[in-house]
């Protein structure tokens, strides 16, 4: 009996020595590799001074021997992204990683020429790279976001855009969405305007592109909801109307919104006649004994005023001959395929008549 206690003794305590080996050795080889690799975070893009050349950044985390972190930026001029990167890899210590890129941030004069989907062609041809990466542009010099900091630039930024997505129920702004909507027939891209304010992250409305790939006008933060209300099937969105805009006793705020949306192409020649409808409900965010006086807000404020607002929004991408929203597509499946001319969508786009109707339902109506 003594035999078999030392044995099985002797047997746990070898088990528990292996473990403990396996466990410090793995540690050891989890350090080593965070130690060996900077896991780029941010990658920016601007135009360089030279024809077929682009001015990158990039930022990665470097971990001191304190076990604290620090950001580390690089810059270099090349002709595609692959060249950039071999420069930065002869120039550190680390094994630079890809496959971790939060955020692309392109700035405005790449962006208003039309180099955007070149100068990220490179990047979608590295197997590991990230087709999610978040895409935005800058108006200005996109490497100034180096000077903010690993922290700003990079995870704030990352988790701002997840809350939106989260909040919305919508994929925003990605390098995915923006190569589909520049390749597919009948829809333009668009993306988020990113700004710097008192050294920190923050976005404001977006950027509206042509078929062409270039920057050609801006969406307010409010006309980038209603874009985007119009854009998805389905939607969950904050919506604020002043007391003006539908003739309400008060200004009307929700805070969750959900839209449905549908679009009826009537007519495609001679020029094309479309209606969208929003079925939109939500719960008032106003006090009480505002909603309990003689004049409660009705179904038909809200209708009128989301109505004046979208239609507004339309004419405003008419002007830019800029297509987010995909109207396109639904006039092109109307269309018999050698009739469709994707060239010639911009202007048939400015001149096609669009009507918006919301149909409201207030859920806490009193």
């Amino acid at each position: 009996m003594n035999q078999n206690r030392l044995y099985f003794r002797f047997l746990l305590t070898f088990v528990v020595v292996i473990i403990c080996t396996s466990l410090l050795l793995t540690s050891c080889q989890t350090k080593r590799i965070i130690n060996m690799n900077g896991f780029i975070q941010t990658v920016t893009i601007d135009k360089s001074d030279k024809p077929n050349e682009y001015f990158f950044g990039i930022t990665f985390a470097e971990l001191k021997p304190d076990g604290n972190t620090k950001a580390v930026y690089m810059a270099y001029r090349a002709s595609n992204f692959e060249e950039a990167y071999d420069h930065f890899l002869m120039q550190t210590r680390f094994t630079l990683v890809v496959g971790q890129v939060r955020n692309i941030i392109v700035g405005k004069a790449l962006a208003e020429e039309g180099l955007v989907i070149p100068a990220i062609n490179n990047l979608l041809l590295q197997p590991k790279f990230p087709i999610t990466t978040r895409l935005m542009v800058y108006e200005g010099e996109a490497r100034d976001f180096l000077k903010l900091g690993e922290d700003v630039t990079d995870f704030n930024l990352y988790r701002l855009l997840i809350k939106l997505q989260g909040f919305y129920k919508v994929s925003i702004s990605t390098i995915f969405n923006f190569v589909r909507d520049y390749i597919e027939n009948g829809a333009d891209p668009y993306s988020f305007i990113v700004k710097i304010k008192s050294k920190s992250a923050s976005l404001s409305g977006s950027a509206v592109f042509n078929k062409q790939g270039k920057w050609v006008g801006t969406l307010s933060e409010q006309e980038t909801i209603c874009m985007l209300m119009m854009r998805s099937p389905k939607f969950n969105t904050f919506i604020h109307l002043d007391k003006e805009e539908g003739n309400a006793p008060i200004p009307i705020t929700m805070q969750n919104a959900v839209s449905k949306r549908t679009i009826t192409v009537l007519e495609t020649k001679p020029v094309p006649k479309i209606i969208i409808t929003l079925h939109v409900k939500g719960t008032l965010d106003t006090t009480l004994s505002e909603l309990t006086s003689d004049q409660q807000v009705q179904e038909s404020h809200v209708e009128q005023a989301m109505e004046k607002q979208i239609t507004k929004t339309i004419r405003k991408l008419q002007d830019f001959q800029s297509d987010p929203v995909g109207f396109g597509m639904f006039v092109r499946n109307k269309m018999a395929f050698e009739e469709w001319d994707d060239a010639k969508w911009p202007e048939m786009f400015k001149q096609a008549e669009i009507q918006c109707k919301v149909k409201f339902n207030l859920e806490n109506k009193i």
